[in-house]
C-alpha cells in the first residue's frame, strides 16, 4: 500500500505544478484533489463491489467499461 501512496503523491505534485501555471491556487487545489478521487472512484469502489458480489475484477471492467465503449463506437463514427 505504501507504494501506491508514493505514486499518488508524485502524481499530485506533477499535476499541481502543471495546473498552477494556468489556474493559480485553484489549479493547485485541483491537482491535489483529482488523484485521490480517481483512485477511490475507479479502483477502491469497484474492487469492494467485486468482492461483495463474488465476481472477478477483470469481468467487472470488461462489462462496465469495454462493452459499452464497443457498443457506442459506431454511433460516434456516424456522428462525426
Amino acid at each position: 500500500m505504501g507504494g501506491r501512496v508514493y505514486y499518488r503523491g508524485r502524481l499530485q505534485l506533477v499535476l499541481s505544478i502543471a495546473l498552477v501555471r494556468h489556474y493559480g491556487i485553484i489549479g493547485d487545489a485541483l491537482g491535489t484533489a483529482i488523484p485521490p478521487h480517481l483512485q477511490y472512484r475507479y479502483v477502491c469502489v469497484p474492487r469492494h463491489l467485486c468482492r461483495q458480489l463474488g465476481i472477478r475484477y477483470e469481468t467487472y471492467l470488461r462489462e462496465a467499461y469495454v462493452l459499452p465503449l464497443i457498443v457506442s463506437a459506431p454511433l460516434v463514427v456516424v456522428c462525426y
